[in-house]
This record gives C-alpha cells, structure tokens and sequence, in this order.
C-alpha cells in the first residue's frame, strides 16, 4: 500500500472540486465550496464510508496521516471506525450527563423541594448557605466529595457560629442524599453527623452564647426591661409575653389583633399553617399604649418602618446575657413544664410547635385556646412578680 504520497506544499495548492489521496485510505477533500478536509475512505460489507478526519485549518498533513493509521488498526481488527467513534461520543455524552457539580445539585435540590417551603426568607436562606458550600467546592464533581472537603468547608465556620456551621452541614447532607439518590454519586455522605461529623467536630471550641435565661431572672429582667422606654423595649416586652420569635413580633401587623387575640399568618410562621395567640392583659396593655404609625405594630420611631433584628436585641443584650429567643421562648418554655401543671401538648401549641399526632392536634384544636389563654396569663402574672419569687406554682386541672 503506497503511502504519503501528498506534500504540504501540493496541500496548500489543491483548489479544484474532488478527492486527492494520501494513500492508506487517506484523502484530501476538496468540497464545491472550496472548503477542505481530511477524510479517511474505506469500504465495508461493499459499502463505501467517508469518515471526516477535519479541516486541514486545524488537521495537519501529519496528524492526518497518524488518525488515519488508526482507523486502519480498527478495520484490521474487523470494526467499523464510523461506528467506533460514534459509540465513542455516545459514552463521553452518558458521562457528561452524568456528571454533576455540587451547585448543579443544589440549584436542582431547590428548583425540587422549592415550592413546598413556607417563606421566601426561608427559600433565601437555604440558597445562601448552599451558595457557600457550591463556591467552596467549586466546579468539584459532586461524586468526588468526601469528608475532608466537608470538614475544611464548615470547621471555620464552626469556630465562630456553631449554629450556622450546623445548619449548613444539614443542608449539604440534604443535597449529596438528593444527589445519591439521584445516581450521581454513590456510596456513605460525608456530610452525616450521627456516628460520622460529630466526632470530628463536637469537640472543636465552640462560640459562647448566651441564650435562654434562667426563669426564675425573669422577673428581675422584665423590671429592668419595663423601665426602658420606647417601641423597641415594648416590641421586645410584647415578645416575652407571647412568647413569640422576634421576626413574628416585627412583621405583626394592626389587622391581626382582633377581640383579644393576634392571628398569625402563614407566611410569618415556621408551620404550615397560622398561629393564634391568645393575649394577656400585659400584652393588650402594651397595644393600646402603643400608636399606630402604619400597618405595622412596632415601628422605628425615626423611619416609620418595622424594626429590624438588632434593633430589639440590643435591648436585651443592654439588660442581661441572653437574646430575644432565650428569653421569650427557652425561658418561658422552662417556666412552663418545671413551674405549671399545664399539659405538654398545651405548651407546645402555645410554642407554635407542631403536634406530631395528627388526629389529636385536630381534636384541641377547638379547646386548647381556652387552655392557652390561662398560660398566657399566668406567664404574664409570673413576668410580673417580685424579682425574689422562685416559685409562681400554677396548678390547673381539667
């Protein structure tokens, strides 16, 4: 078989229509649009193919000849070049497809699970701290993600904030089990914590918080905090009252009190559907001292728009060691199962916390208002007692 029998230089000048051969199945193309290509030419089962090599622009006469080498071993071992190179393309296209970074997961986890969360803060929420672990992991293959690059990702984190460092790990656990169950990856997640992360990271210092405060400070605080003047101090009164989260007490608006109570909407809760608060004679107290600058309740005097966060954690921080939740909510909730005999299912309502026995929940629906109306007064009346008192037992029965 006479090969290389073309030239670079007879290359370069080959300008009419038709096929100049190399030798060895390999041919110089020249098209009727003066394009021209390598092709190898071979014949199979009496069919002659023509499998495109590329444009001598970015083929050289060289390289040509080496591709055309190959395809000659394929027809030596009885296989179609054609054929083997499509099916070549196939699996490279099988893999690609197959192939997912961690932020292709995440975009997908929440274009998925999206429209079934409650808020749009919330749906924010989960997108920011997934956008941390995407740019910490880069363009990684979401198979290739192991322990090391989950620990490296949140022990910083986890130095500083704790919380937030857990609630990432949470969410990066979520992902790599949509993404296994999915078939992009296979094998344990190394972002689990039972029996996996907690050993490497529970024993890391941890940020010092001061959350709840113990209950039986509460009195001595709501003197301290009563003698602070303005909104913020009576935003952050009203929320210890009601036992109530500090965003739920910010976006509450003058429409949701009516005859003693203040509805919750959906949108402001973290559960499925809204929350009633039943309002003792302190919290009605603190509304009707309050004037209405808008369609909120608890306005920035200087702005006229709600309050934001900080504005009523620094109260409490000015006051004592704790936060807005430690006190209204972990203290209250202390108060209530170690101080009262109010049931734990009456508690957890007035926690906004979800009843896990469905049926039950529907059943108190209709009595656990009047049962949660004498907690609320009796938080208030506790809230409310000399700063010495250890020991508000409240006994109600039936």
């Amino acid at each position: 078989m006479k090969t290389c029998q073309l030239t670079t230089r007879a290359v370069a000048a080959a300008r009419e229509r038709g096929y100049y051969a190399d030798g060895g199945n390999l041919y110089l193309q020249v098209s009727k649009f003066g394009t021209r290509s390598w092709v190898f030419r071979y014949t199979v089962i009496g069919t002659t193919r023509d499998m495109g090599l590329g444009s001598i622009e970015t083929v050289s006469l060289e390289l040509a000849r080496e591709l055309a080498g190959e395809q000659r071993e394929l027809l030596i071992r009885g296989d179609d070049p054609i054929e083997t190179r499509a099916a070549k393309r196939r699996r490279i296209a099988q893999a690609r497809m197959a192939r997912k970074t961690f932020a292709e997961c995440a975009e997908a986890y929440i274009a998925q699970h999206g429209p079934k969360w409650r808020s749009d803060k919330y749906r924010h929420q989960v997108k920011r701290a997934l956008d941390i672990a995407s740019k910490r992991f880069d363009r990684l293959d979401v198979k290739d993600i192991d322990t090391d690059h989950v620990v490296s990702l949140l022990e910083p984190i986890w130095r500083r904030t704790p919380v937030t460092a857990s609630r990432i790990r949470g969410l990066i656990e979520q992902v790599l089990d949509w993404a296994t169950v999915s078939k992009f990856r296979e094998g344990p997640n190394p972002a689990r914590w039972d029996g996996h992360l907690e050993h490497l990271l529970r024993a890391l210092p941890k940020a010092t918080h001061f959350e709840a405060l113990p209950f039986d400070q509460v009195p001595a605080f709501m003197v301290k905090l009563r003698a602070v003047e303005g909104v913020r101090a009576r935003a952050v009164e009203f929320a210890i009252l009601t036992a109530a989260r500090s965003n739920e007490v910010r976006g509450m608006r003058w429409e949701e009190v009516k005859d003693g109570v203040w509805t919750e909407p959906v949108e402001r809760t973290k559960r499925d559907r809204e929350h009633r608060v039943p309002l003792s004679g302190r919290a009605l107290e603190i509304l009707d001292a309050t004037p209405r600058a808008g369609d909120h309740v608890f306005v920035n005097e200087s702005t006229g728009r709600p309050l934001d966060d900080k504005m009523m954690l620094n109260v409490v921080k000015r006051l004592g060691d704790t936060t807005v939740h430690g006190i209204s909510r972990s203290s209250f909730r202390d108060w209530a199962g170690d101080r009262t005999s109010f049931s734990h299912e009456t508690i957890e309502f007035a926690l906004a916390h979800k009843i896990p026995d469905k049926t039950a929940a529907a059943y108190r629906r209709y009595s656990a208002m009047e049962k949660r109306a004498k907690l609320m007064e009796a938080w208030a009346r506790y809230c409310s007692s000399p700063s010495n008192a250890l020991a508000d037992v409240v006994a109600l029965h039936g």
